[in-house]
């Protein structure tokens, strides 16, 4: 991580939002006699609260309930806590992990494509040459990721390359 240019405090916080991230895979919820949802163990909330250093109230509300709000002709209207299913409180659990692994990984490929930039002349290249495309681009680290994971998944044939450039 050094290598890429990663502070020892933005090292320390990676670790850290992988830590929530793995912690609110812990959280189960229990379906109380209303059919609302509540969380088995409050515990793994409490934990992940101080991992976010935030109240364990506040993550515990967020993860049993939703805010409605009603309007009235585009004015404000009424604003409502409902509570939520165990389903849906564990679809909003994993959205949350999916959110908050979605901005780590963005923020990690930027760092990453800011200590790839050339600091002076440079004499190579890395590109992707993409079948059936007319013209050649430089791309990104970041592209190269999205494409190369699109790639795997969907199991289209790119040919990758490295071209020396005088």
């Amino acid at each position: 991580m050094q290598i890429v240019g990663l502070t020892q405090h933005e090292q320390t916080e990676v670790f850290r939002m992988l830590a929530i991230i793995l912690w609110l895979g812990n959280v189960q919820f229990a379906e109380d006699d209303s059919g609302n949802s509540t969380i088995s163990d409050t515990n793994m909330t409490d934990f992940v609260a101080y991992l976010m250093e935030v109240d364990p109230a506040v993550v515990q509300k967020t993860m049993t309930t939703k805010i409605v709000e009603t309007q009235r002709g585009g004015r404000r209207g009424s604003v409502y806590d409902v509570p939520l299913n165990p389903a849906q409180a564990g679809s909003g659990r994993d959205a949350l992990a999916k959110a908050i692994y979605n901005n780590l990984f963005e923020w990690i490929v930027s760092k990453v494509n800011v200590s790839m930039k050339p600091r002076g002349a440079t004499t190579q290249l890395i590109g992707i040459l993409v079948r059936h495309l007319p013209f050649y681009v430089t791309l990104s680290y970041n592209w190269t990721c999205r494409t190369s994971s699109v790639s795997r998944s969907s199991r289209f044939e790119n040919t990758t390359y490295i071209a020396d450039t005088c």
